[in-house]
This record gives C-alpha cells, sequence and structure tokens, in this order.
C-alpha cells in the first residue's frame, strides 16, 4: 500500500492513501486477468473450408458442424477435441475456425477433421474419408462433403430436376 505525507493547514503531519493505492489494484486485477485467460494451456486453432458438389441450396435451418477428432487408438470410438458449429449453414463455401485445448493433442497421436450438414436431425451431407490433421504438413484444410441420400425431383410444370431433401424416405 502506498502512503502519501502532507502536512494539513495547522501544520501537523497527516498519513493518506493516495492514488498508488489505486495503481497498485489495478496491476493487480491485470495479473489475475493474464492468469485467467492464459491458464496452464494455450489453445490452438485449426482453420479450413467445406464445400459439397452439388448445385443447390439448403434448407432454411440447415446446421454445419466439424469436428476435430483424436483417432490414435484402433476399434475405439473417436475423442473430440475440438468442434465448431455454423447455425444456420448459409452456403458453401463453410469457412470455420475450430479452438482445441494443445494439451490434448500428444506428438505421436493421430487426428483427422469430420464434417456433417444436418437438418432437423438428419443428415444432408458428410465428409466419406479421413482428413488427417496436425501432422506437420501444413497443407490448407479443403474438406469435402458428399450427399447423404437426396432425391431429384421434377418441378410442378416438369422443369429442371431440384434436388429436394427428406421426401420420400
Amino acid at each position: 500500500m502506498n502512503i502519501i505525507g502532507s502536512i494539513d493547514t495547522s501544520g501537523r503531519a497527516k498519513r493518506s492513501i493516495g492514488i498508488g493505492l489505486g495503481r497498485s489494484i489495478a496491476a493487480s486485477m491485470l495479473v489475475l486477468a493474464g492468469l485467467f485467460c492464459f491458464g496452464s494451456s494455450w489453445a490452438g486453432t485449426l482453420k479450413g473450408t467445406a464445400v459439397y458438389r452439388e448445385r443447390i441450396l439448403l434448407p432454411p435451418g440447415a446446421v454445419f458442424e466439424v469436428e476435430l477428432q483424436d483417432i490414435s487408438r484402433a476399434g475405439a470410438p473417436a475423442a473430440v477435441i475440438g468442434r465448431y458449429t455454423l447455425d444456420p449453414a448459409g452456403h458453401p463455401p463453410f469457412r470455420f475456425e475450430i479452438v482445441y485445448d494443445d494439451a490434448a493433442v500428444q506428438p505421436s497421436g493421430r487426428y483427422s477433421v469430420r464434417a456433417a450438414i444436418r437438418h432437423d436431425g438428419r443428415l444432408l451431407f458428410t465428409t466419406d474419408r479421413i482428413y488427417s490433421v496436425l501432422d506437420g504438413s501444413g497443407k490448407p484444410l479443403k474438406l469435402l462433403l458428399v450427399s447423404a441420400g437426396a432425391k431429384a425431383v421434377r418441378g410442378p410444370g416438369g422443369e429442371k430436376p431440384a434436388v429436394v431433401f427428406g421426401e420420400g424416405s
């Protein structure tokens, strides 16, 4: 605590707590905020884009989700160590940035990214291959999603086929 000395009008010395205390509190708060924000582990980020080839619009309310998965253990379910959701999905390309805990990534591990687009719980598009990441290659991450069962139907006037999800299946 900083004490500032001063003399009052009677000529006696008095002590008062001055501005120095405020500065000490502010400095302490900054240190605590730094510890809170940058705890024991640093967050990593994984950026990329995802597209599908079909020239169709997604239904309103479709959700795009991409996961960073640890696939190191053969025969075991993949552990999700990061996720990014875009709700509503909008239109491709879907740009994403997955934030993950660096402490969850081991140098000897195998990691991949999976993506899916769902509408009302129904799978519309998904990745159909392993997209290896965090392997030191530094390649840009570009995912291709494939249809999970759309049907082509003619419009009411017989015009060009439109792709419709969720009908008849």
